[in-house]
């Protein structure tokens, strides 16, 4: 089925992505002007000064953090390709390529998100490279991201500023603390049913697929995949004592969390039921 926006929402998703604030309808594309540098048989150095190029020459000012198609173009002289050693095989060139896109500087959280890949190589007289990355238009975050604990041991991305018809707008506190809270009820719920479920002699691989209705569609990541690359990392205790600081100052605002609280118990309890 073809999506169908109205003249409004493209112009916005237009202007945005002209901003570099979101991707257009999940799509995003850059051409660099510079020749790719195989991952293999190059020094550490140059491999490093290719990526950091990579990094200073992009636009965007969002973070996908769901699952994504990457597409890898490489426009290679075909005489260098062909008859001589200069150049390399298509999938030496995407491991560091993939790797400069990732991390707090670059359009990807972690190079897991990758769900498909396509790496092709054209005939041209200038080297040169372009990356194309599909996804679901709003799985996507506006930088800078920090990641906080949840009760399932995964870490969540939060932006510090929000997207709108009307452009980016910072985040309040209480959209800063009501979207950790979702993400925190969630996880919690999906915890306890997956214990529940494997307690009753359901395998772990059922049991995950069987949670999957009560998770929250933001996608958490391992610890692992995010300290090295130099995010920001907020622990669940951290996080829940600022919290509260926060709900005694602002106690007409806590009422809402707390109604957010009760409306998800009485939903899971719901669903539990029907299962």
């Amino acid at each position: 089925m073809t999506d169908i926006h109205s003249e409004e929402d493209v112009a916005t998703e237009a202007a945005g992505a002209k901003a570099g604030f979101n991707p257009m309808f999940g799509e995003w594309r850059q051409r660099f002007d510079f020749p790719p540098v195989p991952h293999r048989g190059t020094g550490g150095p140059a491999r490093a000064a290719f990526q950091a190029a990579i990094r200073a020459a992009m636009t965007n000012q969002f973070v996908y953090w769901g699952e994504v198609q990457v597409v890898i173009t490489l426009y290679l002289d075909v005489q260098s390709v062909l008859e001589t050693s200069e150049t390399a095989d298509v999938d030496n060139y995407a491991k560091g390529i993939l790797d400069a896109i990732k991390g707090p500087e670059g359009v990807l959280i972690d190079d897991t998100q990758v769900q498909a890949l396509t790496v092709s190589w054209i005939d041209h007289h200038k080297t040169w490279f372009e990356v194309e990355i599909r996804a679901s238009p709003d799985d996507f975050m506006i930088k800078p991201v920090r990641f906080f604990e949840m009760p399932d041991g995964l870490y969540y991305p939060q932006p510090a500023a929000l997207w709108d018809k009307a452009g980016p707008k910072l985040a309040t506190a209480l959209d800063h603390f009501a979207g950790l809270t979702i993400s925190e009820m969630m996880a919690a719920r999906k915890k306890q049913l997956r214990h529940a479920l494997r307690q009753k002699g359901v395998t772990r691989f059922k049991a995950a697929q069987m949670s999957a209705p009560m998770e929250t569609q933001l996608r958490g990541f391992h610890r692992s995949r995010l300290f090295d690359a130099g995010y920001d990392l907020v622990g669940l205790a951290e996080w829940r004592a600022q919290r509260t600081a926060w709900a005694a100052a602002n106690a007409e605002h806590a009422g809402f969390l707390d109604e957010m609280a009760k409306t998800h118990g009485a939903l899971v309890k719901g669903l539990g039921a029907a299962r």
